[in-house]
């Protein structure tokens, strides 16, 4: 609920969004522009849950890449998850596949 009302004052005012999660920013903007802007800070999102029966992972936006490979290896040392499915993630919950590894 938070951030529909921090998204809907941000277009109404004409500010500019910046989101702030776990990873790194690929854009290089989070945290500066030129023009005002509001800050979403997704850092606390951090949910990592692997359903090794699926080989799905769905991780929140605040996760950092490697607690992410830490929580699949804690669940089956055979799945990997390619670091491009986690790059293309959004405000809440992304689902990502898991590949199964060739051993």
């Amino acid at each position: 609920m938070q951030i529909q009302a921090s998204l809907f004052c941000t277009k109404k005012h004409g500010y500019e969004i910046r989101i702030r999660s776990g990873g790194h920013d690929f854009e290089a903007v989070s945290s500066s522009a030129v023009v005002p802007f509001v800050m979403l800070d997704l850092v606390n999102m951090k949910s990592i849950d692997v359903d090794v029966g699926n080989k799905t992972a769905w991780v929140q936006a605040g996760a950092l890449l490697g607690e992410v490979y830490y929580r699949i290896s804690q669940k089956n040392q055979h799945l990997v998850l390619p670091s491009w499915c986690l790059s293309h993630g959004g405000c809440g919950r992304v689902q990502s596949p898991a590949v199964g590894m060739e051993t």
